[in-house]
């Protein structure tokens, strides 16, 4: 086996360079290039790319929505506490390997 050489950790050194973004375009135009300033732009591009745009109510959606089961509201707040850890094992334990739980 080979040791390792000043040339082959030059290799990775520039393969890892190669994975990076050095730069990129903001929404007006202008190049960003910090690394602070290029992952706030890609968070900010994505949150945007998954927005949902409704433009209107389709015909029958409120219709719709009513037959829909609803969560009576003295359950609700017990659906929106903190899971505690023994009610997550119990949870965990119900499920098969490689299954979800049911």
């Amino acid at each position: 086996m080979d040791a390792p050489t000043k040339y082959f950790f030059g290799l990775e050194k520039k393969r890892g360079q190669s994975k990076l973004l050095h730069c990129l375009r903001s929404a007006s135009g202008q190049e960003l290039r910090g690394p602070g300033e290029i992952l706030k732009r890609v968070v900010e591009f994505h949150s945007q790319l998954y927005t949902i745009k409704l433009q209107g109510a389709a015909p029958g959606t409120q219709q719709f929505c009513q037959m829909l089961p609803q969560v009576p509201e003295r359950e609700q707040a017990g659906l929106e506490r903190v899971l505690s850890l023994k009610e997550l094992s119990a949870a965990l334990d119900t499920m098969g390997i490689g299954k979800a739980p049911a």
